[in-house]
């Protein structure tokens, strides 16, 4: 039993090295009371002092995200500046990056078969075959009392025969 405390503690701590590596001590010590707050509303849901604090820890936390996330889109453009423009490994490293989010490396079937390389093309050629090569049911169309007015036959014909250039050119002008 002792072992498996041990081993929620690791992980948990491991969380916590996570998000403080990613997010920044402000924003970390902004959620933590943020949950502290939370988990005493719980405890006393009537209490209208603690929700006010919480709303400001909130408030406080998503400027905390904000100032954070901005920080980081700066010193993502700063080093984009100064290495990106360059033919550098930074910049083929990034170009890496973007071909790789756009290539499709494997399909899992309906069944949850994973197929990869050359099965996968071929699975796609037989859906798109399927998909736009086969006869498609119509589905039913609506009761023709639906509609209050129609058209004459005679009108209706005149709407979908062929238009002449002539035609056109005489609407035109």
């Amino acid at each position: 039993m002792n072992g498996f405390l041990l081993g929620v503690n690791i992980v948990r701590w491991r969380v916590c090295v996570l998000l403080f590596r990613l997010i920044g001590v402000g924003v970390l010590m902004r959620l933590r009371v943020g949950v502290v707050l939370k988990l005493l509303i719980d405890a006393s849901p009537l209490d209208l002092s603690l929700k006010d604090k919480e709303l400001l820890c909130m408030k406080e936390f998503v400027d905390a995200s904000r100032d954070e996330e901005s920080f980081l889109k700066q010193k993502a453009k700063v080093t984009w500046l100064d290495k990106g423009d360059a033919n550098t490994k930074y910049f083929h490293n990034i170009l890496k990056c973007k071909n790789n989010k756009k290539t499709i490396d494997s399909v899992m079937r309906t069944t949850g078969e994973v197929l990869e390389g050359d099965a996968m093309v071929n699975e796609f050629v037989t859906y798109y075959e399927t998909f736009l090569g086969g006869e498609h049911v119509r589905p039913d169309l609506p009761d023709s009392n639906i509609f209050s007015s129609r058209l004459d036959d005679n009108i209706s014909l005149r709407m979908v025969e062929p238009v002449s250039k002539e035609e056109i050119k005489e609407r035109r002008c």
